[in-house]
């Protein structure tokens, strides 16, 4: 639970929940709890999780299993249906119950244990990529596929280095 992860989770639309106290060590990377944080932190775990259908852990400190987040009495509170994505299963996981690699049904919600999510990057930054490659030619052309360069426009504009020979100063 650290801010830069808030920032993150912000930035995509999702809600993040802060935490009672900071768990950011050296580097940015997480650092273990204390006794009294993981009580403060899970408690207002408790307070949220039960009016979600959909939450995402993904806590982690390096060298160490991960840190549980989500018990079991904190899933019984959960409305059916709903789903918790675990993406820390493969180090032990965050939520008590999740199992790398498989889906599980506890309480009726859905504990998905992520794993091995590195290898799945390639293929979605390969069509992610190709998609926004598609969207700007097809901006880039007019009716009848001829370029089309605007410098007013707030796509092309800052793309260009040159127009009809010439510098673009900025």
């Amino acid at each position: 639970m650290r801010g830069a992860a808030g920032e993150q989770v912000r930035s995509l639309g999702a809600q993040f929940v802060e935490p009672a106290a900071k768990a950011e060590g050296t580097g940015g990377y997480a650092r273990a709890q204390t006794e009294d944080e993981t009580a403060q932190n899970a408690a207002i775990i408790a307070a949220h999780i039960s009016s979600q259908d959909l939450v995402i852990t993904t806590a982690l400190i390096p060298g160490r299993k991960a840190p549980i987040l989500v018990t079991d009495a904190m899933l019984a509170t959960m409305r059916a249906g709903s789903v918790v994505v675990d993406l820390a299963a493969e180090s032990g996981g965050n939520v008590e119950g999740a199992v790398a690699g498989e889906t599980v049904v506890k309480h009726g919600v859905q504990l998905i244990g992520a794993a091995n999510i590195p290898a799945s990057v390639p293929l979605h930054a390969s069509q992610m990529f190709s998609t926004n490659v598609r969207t700007l030619i097809t901006h880039l052309t007019a009716e009848g596929g001829a370029l089309k360069i605007d410098a007013a426009d707030e796509v092309t504009g800052p793309m260009l280095v040159t127009n009809a020979g010439e510098p673009v100063k900025r």
